[in-house]
């Protein structure tokens, strides 16, 4: 067998028109996979962002809740008349949360 610059062509022709049953096929598939992957990667991105939003989230419900609840035990204490001693304590605990 003589190799020639015509051998590759022929080749080529072989194989296009041979196996072409098999090539349409496989196109489909890895178009498919190729579009699957950019899907994923996307989600994948979203799915990191709102990880993010949800772990802030988080210190920051509890934060919500511990506020008012250190306003009111001020307030109380206020009327009761020892504040001073509540208002520092309160104050650290918010501080250490934060």
């Amino acid at each position: 067998m003589v190799f020639s610059p015509s051998f590759g062509l022929q080749c080529i022709g072989l194989l296009s028109s041979k196996y072409r049953p098999l090539f349409v096929p496989l196109q489909v598939v890895l178009l498919f996979d190729i579009a699957l992957l950019v899907v994923n990667f996307r989600i994948s991105a979203q799915l990191e962002e709102l990880s993010v939003q949800i772990n802030v989230a988080g210190p920051q419900h509890m934060l919500s809740r511990q506020l008012p609840k250190a306003i009111l035990m001020v307030e109380r204490q206020v009327a009761e008349g020892n504040a001073e001693s509540v208002v520092l304590a309160e104050w650290g605990v918010i501080r250490q949360a934060a």
